[in-house]
C-alpha cells in the first residue's frame, strides 16, 4: 500500500486524501481506490511484472485506435505497481442483475446495453490487430494447436480429476486433438485480437452508460468467435437463445463493416468455441473453486454444468465420441444433479428458450417417503422397483451400486429390469410425444429404494431425454416387400463397457422396431388401444454373436413372419451397412382385451391389417420361430433357456 501512495505522490504531486482497497474477484491483483484534490485513480499492485507489462502496452495501444480502455498514468520502476483510469465501481454483470435474477428475462435497456458492448468487440478485435506487436503478447501469443490443448488439459486437471471420474487418458487426448485442430482451422483467414476473457464482469460502465474494458492482458492473437462464444455463453448469464442468435447477427453486421465475413462458416466455429469455451471456465471454476476454495467460483460451477448439457444434447460433441462420452457422464455425477444447488434454477423455469427435455431422477426409499418434487410441475412418476430382481440382496454386491458394471451385467443378464424400463420408457416417452417442444416439458422420474435399480432407471430417463422422439435413434426408414427397415448408429451413451452396443439398448430397439412397424401397417399400439385391445409380448430370442461397436451403423429390419390363433410371430435381423447380419432375433405376441385380461382371436382383426403384412419366406431367416406357448402368461419350468428370454412381467407394443 506505502509502495502505491508513493507513486500516486511521484505522479500527482501530492498524496491522496482517501485510499479504499477492492474487494478482490477472480484474479489475484490488489486494486485500491484513491482519492485526491484532481478525482480519483486505481493503483493496481499486480503479481507478474510481465503481465504488468502486456496490460500497459495494450491499454496504450488500444487508446490509440480510439477504442475504451483505460488510461495507464504512473508505472512503478519495478513495473509491479501502476495507476490507472478509474471507471467507476458499476459492472456490466451488475447492471443485468435485474433481468439475470428474473429468469433471464432482460429488458429492453439490458438487452441494448449488451448489444452496445458486443458491437464494440469487432472493432477490438479487427481494428485493434492493425499495428499490434503480438510478439510483446503473453505466451502463448497465437491460438494454436498447443494453446488449444493447454486449456482443454486445464480442464482435465483442475477439474474433470478432481470428479475421479474414470476414464481412458489415451481416448481422452485423441479426441482433444481431433478438436483443436478443428478449433484452429477456425481462425484460418479470420484471426484477429483474441481478448480471451471477453464477459460482462470485464466491462465497466461510465457514468454515462458506456462500456469500457478492462482484464484483457491475456489477449493474443486467434479465431474471432472464441471472444463471441466467452461473451454469449457466459454460464451465469444464461441468455435466451433466440436473445443469442440476435446478437450473433448484429455481431456479424457490425463485422462486415469492417471485414468480409463467411457466415455460415463463422457460426460453424462458433459452436465447437462455445462447447471449448465451456471445458474452459470449468477448469478456472476448479482450480478457483477446488483449490483456491473461493465460493463464487464454486457456486458457479452448477450452472456452467447446466450450460453443458445443453451443447450435450444439441451434438456439438459428436464428431468427438469419447470426448462426449465423458463429457456425458460427467454432467450425470451424483453431486453436479441435487435439487436446490447453489446456481441452478428450479426445473421448467427460465428455461423457456430451450427445446431440450429436462429429465431429474431421485432415488429414495418408501419407508422414507416419496420425494418433494421441487421442479415446480406438480410432480412427475413415481416407479416401485421392488418388484424386480434387487443384486442388493446377495453378499457381492451390497456394497456396489447400479453404477458399477457387476451389477449393470447382473440386471442386464437376468432380464427383470429391462421389461420394468420398457414400461418406464413408454409411459414417460407419450409424455415427450405429446408434449410440444415449443415449451420446453419437464419431466421429474423418481424411482424406488434399490440403489442398484434405481440407478439403472436413471439410465431410463436419460436415454427418454436423449431419446427426444427417437430423432436422434432413428436415422432413416425404408419399406420393403412388407419388411420395415430401421438404420441406427451406435451413441457413446447406448454402449456397454466393452464399448459394444448393450443388450439392453438393442432389446429395446427391436421392440421399438416392432412397435413402429405394426403402426405402420394399422395394427400398431395406438390402432388397437382405440378397441381396448393391447400388444404383450411372449417371449423375446435374441441371437447376435457380435455387437456393433461404437460409432458403427447398423440396420434393423423387422417383418411378421407368421400367425397363429392367438399369437403372432415377428422376425429381426440386425445388419451391418455392408449386408452381412450382426444376429437376428424373434419375437412372439398376443394381442388381450384391457378390461376382460383375456386373449384376442387374431382372426377377428380388421380388415385383415394382420395376414397382409406376412412376409412368409425370406432368405436369411434367423431360425424356427418358437412354437406359440399354451396361454399368454405361459412360462416354461426353468425360466430361461436356450437364448429365450421370457419375462416375468408382460410387455406391450
Amino acid at each position: 500500500m506505502q509502495q502505491l501512495i508513493e507513486l500516486y505522490k511521484q505522479h500527482f504531486g501530492t498524496a491522496p486524501l482517501k485510499a479504499e482497497t477492492l474487494a478482490k474477484a477472480g484474479s489475484n491483483r490488489v486494486y485500491v481506490r484513491f482519492a485526491g484534490s484532481g478525482g480519483t485513480v486505481i493503483g493496481v499492485v499486480g503479481q507478474s511484472e510481465e503481465e504488468n507489462r502486456q496490460f500497459v502496452y495494450l491499454a496504450g495501444h488500444f487508446r490509440s485506435k480510439g477504442l475504451p480502455f483505460p488510461e495507464v498514468y504512473a508505472v512503478s520502476g519495478d513495473g509491479m505497481r501502476y495507476l490507472q483510469q478509474d471507471l467507476g465501481s458499476r459492472s456490466l454483470y451488475q447492471a443485468l442483475e435485474k433481468g439475470r435474477t428474473a429468469g433471464a428475462q432482460y429488458s429492453e435497456e439490458e438487452i441494448a446495453l449488451i448489444r452496445r458492448t458486443l458491437c464494440l468487440l469487432p472493432h477490438i478485435q479487427v481494428e485493434g490487430a492493425e499495428g499490434l506487436d503480438f510478439s510483446r503478447c503473453l505466451a502463448p501469443r497465437r491460438f494454436d494447436t498447443q494453446a488449444a490443448l493447454f486449456d482443454l488439459h486445464y480442464f482435465k486437471y483442475c477439474f474433470l480429476k478432481t470428479t475421479d471420474l474414470p476414464y481412458d487418458e489415451l481416448l481422452l487426448e485423441e479426441d482433444f486433438r481431433k478438436l483443436a485442430a478443428d478449433l484452429v482451422a477456425c481462425g484460418k483467414g479470420h484471426a484477429g485480437f483474441l481478448y480471451r476473457d471477453f464477459q460482462a464482469r470485464n466491462v465497466m460502465l461510465a457514468p454515462d452508460g458506456e462500456p469500457w474494458f478492462i482484464d484483457f492482458q491475456g489477449g493474443m492473437q486467434g479465431p474471432l468467435q472464441y471472444d463471441v462464444a466467452s461473451f454469449l455463453w457466459q454460464a451465469s448469464a444464461r441468455y435466451p437463445q433466440t436473445l443469442r442468435e440476435a446478437l450473433i447477427e448484429d455481431y456479424l453486421e457490425e463485422l462486415a463493416k469492417i471485414t468480409s465475413v463467411d457466415r455460415a462458416a463463422f457460426r460453424k466455429g462458433l459452436s465447437l468455441f462455445v462447447l471449448f469455451r465451456m471445458l474452459q471456465v470449468l477448469g478456472a471454476y476448479g482450480l478457483r473453486g477446488y483449490f483456491e476454495r473461493k465460493k463464487y467460483f464454486l457456486d458457479s460451477i452448477p450452472s456452467a454444468i447446466q450450460s453443458l448439457r445443453r451443447q450435450l444434447l444439441d451434438g456439438v460433441c459428436a464428431p468427438y465420441p469419447y470426448l462426449q462420452q465423458t463429457l456425458q457422464e460427467l454432467a450425470d455425477l451424483p453431486q453436479f444433479n441435487t435439487p436446490g444447488q447453489a446456481g441452478e434454477q428450479p426445473c421448467g423455469k427460465g428455461l423457456e428458450e430451450h427445446k431440450n427435455l429436462v429429465v431429474r431422477v431421485f432415488s429414495f426409499s418408501y419407508k422414507k417417503g416419496i420425494p418433494q418434487d421441487e421442479s415446480g410441475n406438480g410432480g412427475g412418476y413415481v416407479f416401485d422397483c421392488r418388484s424386480t430382481h434387487n443384486p442388493g440382496r446377495y453378499e457381492p454386491y451390497k456394497k456396489l451400486t447400479g453404477r458399477d458394471e457387476a451389477v449393470i451385467k447382473f440386471l442386464e443378464d437376468d432380464g427383470e429390469i429391462l421389461v420394468f424400463l420398457d414400461s418406464v420408457y413408454r409411459l414417460a416417452g407419450s409424455t415427450v410425444a405429446f408434449t410440444q417442444p415449443s415449451i420446453s416439458p419437464s419431466i421429474s422420474i423418481k424411482s424406488s429404494a434399490s440403489r442398484c435399480a434405481s440407478a439403472t432407471a436413471s439410465r431410463a430417463s436419460a436415454a427418454c431425454c436423449r431419446r427426444q422422439g427417437n430423432k436422434i435413434h432413428f436415422k432413416k426408414y425404408t419399406m420393403e416387400n412388407n419388411i420395415s427397415k430401421y438404420q441406427f448408429t451406435v451413441e457413446p451413451f447406448s454402449e456397454d463397457f466393452r464399448g459394444s452396443l448393450s443388450w439392453g439398448t438393442l432389446g429395446n430397439l427391436l421392440l421399438r422396431c416392432a412397435s413402429l412397424s405394426a403402426g405402420t401397417f394399422g395394427f400398431g399400439y395406438e390402432q388397437v388401444v382405440q378397441r381396448r385391445l393391447a400388444w404383450v409380448l411372449s417371449r423375446l430370442i435374441i441371437d447376435v454373436p457380435a455387437m456393433p461397436r461404437t460409432g458403427e451403423q447398423f440396420e434393423i429390419q423387422t417383418w411378421v413372419k407368421s400367425v397363429y390363433r392367438q399369437f403372432t410371430d415377428r422376425h429381426y435381423a440386425i445388419m451391418r451397412p455392408d449386408g452381412t447380419p450382426y444376429g437376428y432375433a424373434v419375437s412372439t405376441w398376443a394381442l388381450i382385451n384391457i378390461d376382460t385380461r383375456q386373449p384376442v382371436d387374431l382372426s377377428q382383426m380388421p380388415d385383415d391389417l394382420l395376414w397382409q403384412s406376412i412376409v412368409p419366406e425370406r432368405a436369411r431367416s434367423p431360425h424356427r420361430a418358437p412354437n406359440p406357448p399354451a396361454t399368454a402368461n405361459a412360462r416354461t419350468p426353468g425360466g430361461t433357456h436356450g437364448g429365450i428370454y421370457r419375462p416375468r412381467h408382460q410387455r406391450t407394443r
